[in-house]
């Protein structure tokens, strides 16, 4: 029996001035690579939690007729899926037909049939719904009939054998450009797609704001435990946080300089606990700690989170000597019926074993604690 599979892929493309920001592979499970034969693209991915994008840069005579040339970022898929996204901008090259889009595709061969809902740069068709319903075969194309400067949505969905392409200004409301239907081997790839129209020009296309099953990862530390500016934390506590997706590791820095942080301890691998013991007696009282985690994914790429910091808690010496001794009056003793008074104490940071002296006279205690 087979089951109907439902996707739905959407767009957000905004055309202007480039972001800027790190660089780095795009993150597993995600690969890219130039389709057919273009000069050499590549795909460029920002962590920056601020900031997070990925800018693909491509070459190729274009998305079209038997065969394609241009450059994808994408993974393989099966099932439902929903796909978000925006172009924060196309720049370089000159190419009214540049194109930049969302698409679903067969293979990774020039050849391969898919759905295409794009945006052209310079004007072009505006916005158009495109695809190759046969492999080897000539492509198919609906445009919108007007230019879709942006800010500007477009949207691909596939239910069972049937694929539509929308646009939208605001993400919200939607006007079908066009529908075609045609089965597709599953598994198959999903994502973005940039072509400069040029056999010697290259263009780049910046995508941010990605959601749904093509959400960018939060490669970085979060959820740090004791919570950042937490205080009166016991001396005793253990650093606990969320690791990133697709951490292999992590690695811990330390210390009471924000600005001086030392690594300590050597790297956690994922798979034990998001937990490191700051130990005993490197923590002491009424002291601010500052720390960082650093996560790397499989790539050896790291991806530091937020310097943290909490305070130990108020009131404690930071020497070795025990302290804010009192006596507890009108403790019930077990079994008599009896009231007694009890001597309490707080231990020092540092202490492991304690022994109590007694009696009436001071310089007796004095004389016997030396």
């Amino acid at each position: 029996m087979c089951k109907k599979l439902v996707f739905l892929i959407s767009v957000c493309l905004v055309l202007g001035l480039a972001g800027s920001g790190r660089a780095d592979p795009v993150p597993s499970p995600w690969a890219n690579q130039d389709i057919g034969n273009p000069l050499a693209g590549n795909a460029d991915y920002n962590p920056d939690p601020m900031d997070q994008s990925i800018a693909v840069t491509a070459n190729g005579n274009d998305i079209w007729d038997n065969d394609d040339s241009f450059h994808y970022v994408y993974k393989e898929w099966s099932g439902d899926c929903e796909l978000i996204a925006r172009v924060a901008s196309i720049v370089n090259g000159t190419n009214e037909w540049r194109k930049a889009g969302v698409m679903i595709r067969e293979t990774l061969a020039d050849t391969s049939r898919h759905v295409f809902m794009c945006i052209t740069a310079g004007g072009g068709g505006g916005s158009s719904f495109q695809g190759r319903d046969t492999t080897g075969g000539g492509s198919f194309n609906t445009d919108a009939g007007a230019t879709a400067l942006g800010p500007y949505c477009v949207r691909l969905t596939r239910v069972g054998d049937s694929f539509s392409g929308y646009i939208s200004e605001n993400g919200s409301t939607w006007t079908q450009v066009a529908s075609a239907t045609g089965a597709l081997t599953e598994p198959f790839y999903i994502g973005l797609a940039v072509t400069s129209h040029e056999t010697a020009q290259l263009t780049t296309a910046t995508f941010d704001n990605l959601g749904g099953d093509i959400k960018l990862p939060a490669t970085w530390p979060t959820e740090p435990n004791p919570v950042n500016h937490e205080q009166d934390v016991p001396v005793e506590t253990n650093l606990t946080w969320t690791r990133g997706d697709y951490c292999i590791q992590d690695e811990v820095f330390f210390g009471t300089d924000p600005l001086a942080l030392l690594p300590v301890g050597p790297p956690i691998p994922a798979t034990s606990p998001a937990e490191f013991d700051p130990g005993d007696p490197d923590i002491v009282a009424s002291t601010t700690y500052y720390w960082q985690v650093v996560d790397t994914d499989g790539n050896g790429v790291p991806h530091p989170g937020a310097v943290w910091d909490f305070s130990t808690i108020s009131g404690k010496t930071s020497g070795p000597q025990p302290f804010d001794g009192k006596v507890v009056a009108g403790i019930l003793q077990s079994g008599t019926g009896n009231l007694y008074q009890s001597l309490v104490f707080e231990p020092g940071p540092t202490n492991v074993t304690y022994v109590g002296y007694g009696s009436e006279v001071y310089n007796d205690v004095l004389t016997r604690a030396e």
